[in-house]
């Protein structure tokens, strides 16, 4: 995907670093604004989709003050003499840019947005691995952001113990052994966290095969009394021919 490279003082050199999760942010600005002395982040998405990185994934930005909310089982305290919070130590964060006026007119986030974080997601896990993804808001007791995101259309799967993983990530690439090789340093839940995210898409596809299915009985059924009453006895074997081909998982001619 395109990034666009940017700088910024505003980071730490810490040896010993693993991206081990992402932490998405919203930056409360109309427009994309650069890091601070009061905060950094990795990358920065723009209202038209635009992904600005300022940080290289192999440093440390200063996005997260304290998981003083909650404290995910997989953080990793920075090595002794670093003042980092453990989040900043092995996450990379993600500011989206939104503003309350934004989310008044009815678009907190615009489409381009999604396909960012959708692509931008995709290809952090391409480069680390497997990673855990957590709103600010739920890990740092005085922020709520990401204000008004819709996860489920940013690709996010809501784990049971809180967080998310990311839905088309690295374990549905034929071939690639991305989670399973990272399994020991990532946890021994995120395996079964990802089995059951796949379980879910699973069952939701069953059921809305389902409903496809009894549709389509349906209208076979009419079309093959048609054919009856009409006496056009070729055309209903070529339906039942089609019907019988869907049921089988193909592709009719």
């Amino acid at each position: 995907m395109d990034i666009k490279s940017r700088s910024t003082e505003y980071q730490s050199k810490v040896p010993g670093r693993k991206v081990r999760g992402v932490i998405l942010h919203s930056t409360e600005t109309k427009i994309a604004v650069a890091p601070h002395s009061a905060g950094s982040w990795h990358y920065e998405i723009d209202r038209d989709g635009t992904v600005l990185q300022y940080i290289a994934d192999e440093d440390c930005a200063w996005h997260v003050r304290a998981p003083d909310q909650r404290r995910p089982s997989w953080l990793v305290e920075p090595p002794s003499g670093w003042r980092l919070s453990p989040v900043n130590f092995c996450t990379i964060g993600i500011e989206i840019v939104s503003h309350s006026s934004q989310r008044a007119a009815g678009e907190p986030y615009t489409n381009a947005q999604y396909t960012s974080i959708q692509e931008l997601c995709q290809e952090l896990e391409n480069r680390h691995g497997g990673l855990y993804y957590e709103n600010h808001g739920d890990l740092q007791s005085d922020r709520t952001d990401p204000v008004g995101l819709d996860h489920a259309r940013a690709g996010f799967v809501l784990q049971p113990g809180g967080g998310y993983l990311f839905k088309s990530g690295y374990l549905f690439q034929p071939g690639n052994p991305g989670p399973i090789a990272a399994e020991s340093e990532l946890g021994g839940d995120y395996m079964q966290n990802q089995i059951t995210a796949i379980q879910a898409d699973r069952d939701l596809n069953y059921n809305k095969m389902i409903r496809i299915q009894a549709r389509l009985e349906q209208a076979v059924s009419a079309l093959n009394r048609s054919t009856v009453a009409t006496g056009d006895e070729e055309l209903r074997g070529e339906l039942n021919e089609f019907y019988g081909a869907l049921l089988r998982g193909e592709m009719p001619e």
